[in-house]
């Protein structure tokens, strides 16, 4: 599994494919921020997620964007509460939350093995790996886990670091004008 987790996010790819890519998907979320209030923070949080679906299944805003995002947000809240695994619980929530995740990333999955469409994203680099024989081919459970993995790890540290960035570039409006000259 780390072999086939570091072809996909070796520094060559990052910064050949999915650095290019993010900030295309960033720059258009942003655009519909223009002229409006918004909650830095939740904000920041749903584009980190709606940008790391889209590198790792292709999964553009939508109703299964809306529907996964709403099941993250659970078993988030069910990983920092107290494992105390009783109806109702916010554990036993984030629990039953990551069981609707596995059996929709399962759905996926069947449908990208039955599609002759090839996709650009890490989901299809993943089922993919292990067909050149360098490397065992991986199983469906060990690729939903790597998915819900990358997703959930990613999630809390790319929302605040970015939640972060537009913070110190508003309270610094040189700085962000040093940025837009130099891009």
């Amino acid at each position: 599994m780390r072999g086939a987790m570091l072809g996909l996010v070796h520094p060559a790819a990052i910064r050949a494919s999915l650095l290019p890519e993010i900030d295309a998907f960033m720059r258009s979320h942003l655009d519909g921020w223009s002229g409006c209030i918004v909650d830095v923070q939740a904000k920041t949080k749903e584009m980190t997620l709606l940008s790391a679906l889209n590198q790792i299944a292709g999964i553009t805003p939508g109703p299964l964007s809306d529907t996964l995002k709403t099941e993250l947000y659970t078993l988030v809240l069910g990983t920092i509460s107290l494992p105390i695994n009783l109806l109702g619980t916010r554990y036993y929530q984030g629990l039953q939350a990551r069981k609707k995740l596995v059996s929709m990333l399962e759905q996926m999955i069947t449908e990208r093995r039955s599609s002759i469409q090839a996709h650009d994203d890490m989901l299809d680099a993943l089922l993919r790996s292990g067909d050149d024989g360098a490397r065992e081919k991986l199983s469906d459970e060990q690729i939903i886990d790597l998915i819900i993995t990358l997703i959930y790890s990613g999630y809390e540290t790319m929302s605040t670091t970015s939640m972060m960035a537009v913070k110190y570039l508003s309270d610094h409006p040189r700085a962000l004008q040093d940025l837009r000259r130099a891009s």
